[in-house]
């Protein structure tokens, strides 16, 4: 059974488990260190997320497993979290994916933002050029695309 811990983040009380699930392998990080990195760019991310609509992609197994799309709130969210439906031309559900799938697209569009924000935006993983810039990891670690 996972260990519940609960954690206060902006004065409010979040209910978390595994903290200790290591969702990516090759380098050992863990569910708990995610949120921690997340805890500390929140005053920076947040404010461009205010108010508008987020899907989640989700990995049940780690990022080396399947995954899909959540887009709508899960009922066992926070009662602090605000929700509001959002319409659509066409009903899309949850979507099995693997990153094989998506990488050329996440990729373009990972150079496309580089390119379009050059003084912001960063898409490859080199330290140096990474200093005062997002990244936009495409590339999930997957060095195949170097061949």
């Amino acid at each position: 059974m996972s260990k519940k811990v609960e954690i206060e983040v902006g004065g409010k009380k979040l209910a978390v488990s595994n903290l200790e699930k290591v969702l990516y392998p090759k380098v050992g990080f863990t569910k708990g260190q995610l949120i921690d990195y997340n805890i500390r760019i929140s005053p920076s991310l947040l404010p461009h997320l205010k108010n508008r609509p987020i899907t989640l992609k989700r990995y049940p197994d780690g990022v080396e497993g399947l995954f899909f799309y959540e887009k709508r709130c899960p009922s066992h969210r926070p009662t602090w979290v605000k929700t509001t439906e959002v319409t659509s031309r066409r009903e899309v559900g949850n979507t099995a994916t693997s990153y094989d799938k998506t990488k050329a697209f996440a990729r373009s569009l990972a150079e496309r933002l580089e390119r379009d924000h050059p003084e912001q935006v960063v898409s490859r993983m080199r330290k140096a050029l990474r200093q005062g810039k997002v990244l936009i990891d495409w590339s999930q670690n997957d060095l195949t695309w170097l061949r």
